[in-house]
């Protein structure tokens, strides 16, 4: 049978055009399936089921994620990169699972469970288009994906990476892993400001001015003079740690800022070390 509309459209019957699925996915990858079709809805007044939508953005991201530019990089790039700029981190997602192997109702089966997903991006120094991976699989993963990344906007031997991230151990290890002597770490310094701000309110009655000082203190490489201040406030022994701000400050500090570590971890000091730190 011959249908005109179709074969001009470029859609097969009970089917989606491209166009159309690149909505459906936008909407589907970034929140749930239900909410998604429910956007489709109120944006095009089409109705669209959950499950089609689940169907149409997990089989873009099978695609995506087989594409041969994430693998082979390109080859064909005239210039290489000379510094690029490499970050990742963690977070942790609901899951929700049923038995595969199950001959009735499957929903009976349903398990709900957490499940850490890693995101990394790379992107060359002053441009705006970073090239994404994300994995549910291990660090080895993530250090893959940077590398294959980096591969991609064009690296090679004589280029910088300029790695950031928290302190999460496996962060530095993958970024390592990845591109070994050609990188530098440094300690994201927002998260080095929570445990600061969490300090502050034990440390000074005008907790924002202290902050202030402090965060001061560290760009600056003085190390020692924020961990002198925080040990006059440190909590006694009997304090849970779970109520010791300044405390757990104080062990970020040591363990993140002031320990030599195989791969150097900056944060836009002078200093990686500090002579108030206990001996490893």
């Amino acid at each position: 049978m011959t249908r005109p509309f179709s074969d001009a459209a470029g859609v097969a019957c009970r089917g989606y055009s491209l166009p159309f699925q690149r909505r459906i996915t936008d909407f589907g990858s970034e929140k749930a399936f239900e909410r998604a079709s429910r956007q489709v809805k109120e944006h095009y007044d089409l109705d669209i089921s959950p499950s089609t939508v689940r169907r149409i953005t997990q089989g873009h991201g099978e695609r995506v994620q087989d594409h041969p530019e994430l693998t082979q990089g390109r080859a064909n790039k005239e210039t290489c990169a000379q510094q690029l700029i490499a970050e990742t981190d963690g977070t942790m997602i609901p899951t929700v699972t049923t038995d595969a192997n199950c001959e009735g109702d499957r929903r009976k089966t349903r398990q709900v469970g957490w499940k850490e997903v890693r995101l990394s991006l790379v992107y060359e120094h002053g441009s705006t288009e970073p090239i994404f991976a994300t994995t549910t699989g291990s660090t080895d993963v993530v250090g893959d994906q940077l590398a294959c990344c980096a591969s991609v906007i064009g690296m090679d031997r004589q280029t910088m990476i300029h790695a950031v991230g928290d302190g999460a151990t496996w962060i530095p290890d993958q970024m390592d892993r990845a591109f070994g002597a050609q990188s530098r770490f440094l300690i994201d310094f927002y998260h080095l400001s929570d445990y600061l701000a969490a300090a502050s309110k034990s440390c000074s009655a005008d907790h924002r001015a202290w902050l202030k000082e402090q965060q001061e203190r560290m760009k600056t490489g003085e190390i020692g003079a924020v961990i002198a201040t925080l040990e006059l406030h440190l909590e006694p022994s009997s304090v849970q740690d779970q109520d010791a701000p300044v405390r757990a400050c104080l062990r970020y500090i040591r363990k993140e800022l002031c320990v030599p570590h195989s791969h150097p971890k900056l944060l836009n000091t002078q200093a990686d070390t500090c002579s108030l730190c206990p001996a490893d």
